[in-house]
């Protein structure tokens, strides 16, 4: 296959592992042409044909379970070790590890609040794997009350991000300080500074150059994602460092997702990104650029966009960095969201399997999964 690009863009290798560039089977590409309520979409959903080490034994039975079996005819060199795999699908990840400290389950990611039980129960059986996932505190940059940018770096500075990290996630996550996940190569350790640094006096200095805040800083997360204990204890780091009064605003994803889309909120409010791909323009480019497929700021300069376009532009992906540096420091500096935390994903097994590894994108490595007795 030859590729011929409508414009220089030197990361174009890297987004060749995104999973929008997947081969799809016959029946994929039919199902896909036929749009989501049609029969064939439908069927290819319950069956769906992969080229993988495993495929489907029978079909996915929603919110109960997913059969795997042994794709015999794979030819790739990551071939499976274990014949027969079996998703069960939980509401919770607390049910999930119950069901593996009784001996029902073989892996589980471990919620946060079991941390602390994973490590004295299973021993070396619990690790926390590095993943790709960072998470902010948003600004609704159409809001008049948020255009201050040395409010945005006095809330931001006035977060202990290590406290919360400890006291919450019992040390699994590590704090942020960049928009850049360190797994992604060429990823500077700390371009944030001092504005990503816990400094309470600073902040209250910062928050009364700005002016303070009027009126109640409203807080929003999504409720059905376990993040309630963090972002109150964000709320009440701000109130005492600051002054400033605090409320939390909670809303199921699909509610949150929608309001982000058509600029309904108030205030700060939790987001993430896990790469698609492993390139620094992935963090800065969908996110931060002007119409961005994930800008939910609504944040827009024109030199950050210069600096992206021209990292694009370079003919490698090395080259590139130069320029997205450039990038970075101007949105860190205009701060339309506050880096918290890069994510560790917390994950246990049984003693019946052995080599569980988790990748960068926070999905566990099916195939080199081996019996423990193996």
């Amino acid at each position: 296959m030859k590729v011929t690009l409508s414009a220089p863009f030197g990361q174009f290798p890297l987004v060749l592992g995104y999973n929008a560039f997947t081969p799809l089977p016959k029946e994929g590409v039919e199902a896909a042409q036929a749009g989501p309520t049609s029969k064939k979409y439908k069927e290819f959903e319950k069956s769906p044909v992969g080229n993988g080490p495993y495929q489907m034994d029978g079909e996915w039975e929603h919110n109960e379970q997913i059969n795997l079996e042994r794709h015999k005819g794979y030819k790739g060199e990551n071939k499976a070790h274990v014949d027969n795999v079996n998703y069960k699908i939980y509401a919770n990840l607390d049910t999930a590890y119950q069901d593996l400290i009784a001996g029902n389950l073989d892996q589980a990611a471990v919620d946060p609040t079991k941390i602390s039980d994973a490590k004295s129960t299973l021993g070396d059986r619990y690790f926390q794997a590095k993943t790709s996932q960072l998470t902010r505190l948003d600004f609704p940059m159409y809001e008049k009350k948020f255009q201050n940018k040395d409010l945005r770096h006095a809330f931001s500075m006035a977060i202990n991000r290590q406290q919360i990290i400890d006291k919450i996630f019992d040390g699994a996550h590590e704090p942020a300080t960049s928009l850049i996940s360190p797994v992604v190569a060429g990823q500077r350790e700390n371009p944030c500074g001092e504005y990503c640094e816990y400094d309470p006096k600073k902040a209250k200095q910062l928050y009364d150059k700005a002016g303070g805040f009027d009126g109640t800083l409203e807080l929003w997360y999504n409720s059905d994602g376990g993040h309630e204990q963090w972002m109150t204890a964000v709320a009440n780091q701000l109130r005492k460092n600051l002054g400033v009064k605090v409320a939390l605003r909670k809303q199921q994803q699909a509610q949150y997702l929608t309001a982000q889309e058509e600029k309904k909120m108030t205030g700060p409010f939790r987001n993430s990104w896990l790469m698609d791909y492993p390139s620094m323009q992935n963090y800065l480019e969908p996110i931060w650029g002007t119409g961005g497929s994930a800008n939910r700021t609504f944040y827009t300069n024109k030199q950050v966009d210069k600096y992206v376009d021209q990292g694009n532009r370079q003919p490698t992906v090395t080259k590139g960095y130069a320029d997205y540096y450039k990038a970075e420091d101007q949105v860190l500096e205009d701060m339309p969201g506050i880096p918290l935390f890069y994510h560790n994903s917390p994950q246990a097994y049984s003693e019946r399997i052995k080599n569980v590894r988790v990748d960068p994108f926070g999905f566990v490595v099916l195939p080199e999964i081996q019996l423990a007795d193996a």
